[in-house]
């Protein structure tokens, strides 16, 4: 008994039973740390981290150069391209520009349905100062004769429609004079009625 008790009376504690509690404390941790919350397993990837920006950003760049043929080049059937390109070369040559031929290539454009084509040889030559287009322009977009489906534009624009009436009056053309006086009165009578664009107009003629 006097080995098995230390000098104080108690009895001696048998260092083999801590070191098994150690070791069975050791093989639990490892059989159930790694299933702990907020805790991943080593090499499984965390199913939050999809929408990570390191994952999305392959999604992004594939979007972004399908896009950029549209944005950097363009197709020589888009619309409008060959007004582009008969422009350009009007530009090479300068002026004075050749206005009889480019009305009659704006006019086959637009009987052809070549809207897009017809509408930037028309604004083009009302920009350089010729009457005629500047009143095909305002004609297309005055709300007392647009017609849907043979029109440069999708709706009726009486704004754009005074302005190009207006230039062409300022540039000596008196037809546009009268179309002037017709859409003050579509103005006159819309604007009552609640329509905005014929407000705005209004505060034009005054």
């Amino acid at each position: 008994m006097a080995q098995a008790e230390r000098n104080d009376g108690h009895p001696a504690r048998n260092p083999m039973l801590w070191i098994a509690l150690i070791v069975v404390a050791l093989v639990l941790f490892i059989l159930f740390g790694g299933s702990r919350p907020g805790v991943q397993p080593a090499g499984k990837a965390s199913d939050t981290a999809t929408d990570s920006p390191a994952q999305a950003a392959p999604d992004e760049n594939a979007q972004q150069e399908e896009a950029a043929p549209a944005a950097t080049a363009e197709s020589p059937d888009q619309p409008g391209q060959e007004a582009r390109d008969y422009i350009a070369r009007l530009r090479e040559q300068g002026p004075p520009w050749p206005f009889e031929a480019l009305m009659q290539k704006a006019s086959g454009y637009l009987n052809e349905g070549r809207l897009a084509d017809a509408w930037l040889l028309y604004f083009f030559a009302a920009r350089e100062g010729h009457p005629e287009a500047m009143m095909t322009l305002a004609e297309q977009a005055d709300p007392n004769l647009f017609q849907a489906g043979s029109s440069l534009l999708d709706a009726p624009d009486p704004v754009q429609s005074w302005k190009w009436y207006r230039r062409a009056l300022d540039a000596g053309f008196e037809p546009a004079r009268a179309r002037l006086d017709a859409l003050r009165d579509w103005a006159a009578q819309a604007a009552p009625k609640g329509d905005r664009e014929a407000g705005i107009l209004m505060l034009n003629f005054r």
